[in-house]
């Protein structure tokens, strides 16, 4: 953050009441768990789940659709 906008953040919040303060606070705070949640949730993703998602992202890009064809098990192993 900039000297110009933390001096305009410490001006805002000067002029918080106590019950402001605390409103703000919990909101940055909730704030703050999910982005970093989501970057640990990130880390912790194992390669082969990682690669799982990547092809089921890719399978919903393709737009594939069956027209509510049912297929046997011999047609699918054709395919």
């Amino acid at each position: 953050m900039s000297d110009a906008m933390m001096s305009d953040f410490m001006r805002i919040t000067d002029s918080f009441s106590g019950e402001e303060l605390v409103s703000a606070i919990s909101i940055l705070s909730e704030k703050l768990k999910k982005m970093f949640a989501n970057s640990e949730e990130k880390a912790n993703i194992s390669k082969e789940e990682q690669t799982l998602r990547e092809l089921f992202a890719h399978a919903d890009s393709l737009h594939l659709r069956s027209d509510g064809t049912k297929w046997t098990r011999e047609e699918l192993y054709e395919r």
